[in-house]
């Protein structure tokens, strides 16, 4: 069981391509755990949240739902009270590698961590700041080089003799079948018969 494991793993491990995923490429994100509101024990402490929606680029799946994300918890002072805040900064794609995450979709704009899901009246709770389970867009912040997993294969052309195999039924009757090729090998006649007469053409 051990050596199959192991295979499957070499195996998704070669097929994986290496390309550049761009920045600016959205990243959604859910709270793993409830949010409580800042105390000096909390002051930096990290943040749990899994990928919602996989990402891909150019058919390739980069990061995968449920992958982990993490942020930071931190607080802020507004009118000289202790106002709870928190920062999401990195997503792990699938190769493991850790990709870093930014609020806004240009690099250059300053913007606020937006959530993206609708509140619901169970976020009153006077000790929480969000529920688990509150959603948030971001951003990846940099260029940065995964080993994708492709998902998307290349459809190739059956050959002449899959295409024939196809075609018999081996429940059908011998008579029937016996047609079938026939008619298949007719075919295949009046092919190379024409490509025959368009090369000397």
């Amino acid at each position: 069981m051990k050596k199959t494991v192991c295979l499957l793993f070499v195996l998704t491990v070669a097929a994986a391509a290496e390309m550049s995923l761009p920045e600016g490429i959205p990243v959604r994100v859910r709270l793993s755990n409830n949010l409580p509101r800042a105390t000096a024990a909390t002051l930096g402490q990290p943040v749990e949240l899994s990928v919602i929606e996989e990402v891909r680029f150019q058919g390739n799946l980069a990061i995968a739902v449920g992958a982990r994300a993490t942020g930071t918890f931190t607080a802020g002072d507004k009118n000289h009270k202790l106002v709870t805040e928190f920062s999401i900064d990195r997503v792990q794609a699938v190769d493991g590698s850790w990709i870093s995450l930014r609020n806004a979709a240009r690099k250059d704009t300053t913007a606020a961590l937006v959530r993206t899901d609708q509140a619901s009246g169970r976020d009153t709770d006077p000790d929480l700041v969000l529920p688990r389970g509150a959603t948030f867009g971001l951003f990846v912040d940099e260029k940065k080089t995964v080993a994708m997993i492709p998902t998307e294969q290349p459809k190739q052309d059956p050959s002449t003799l899959q295409w024939l195999a196809s075609q018999i039924d081996l429940d059908s009757s011998w008579s029937q079948n016996f047609f079938k090729v026939g008619c298949c090998f007719l075919l295949m006649l009046a092919f190379l018969h024409q490509r025959r007469m368009n090369r000397q053409v």
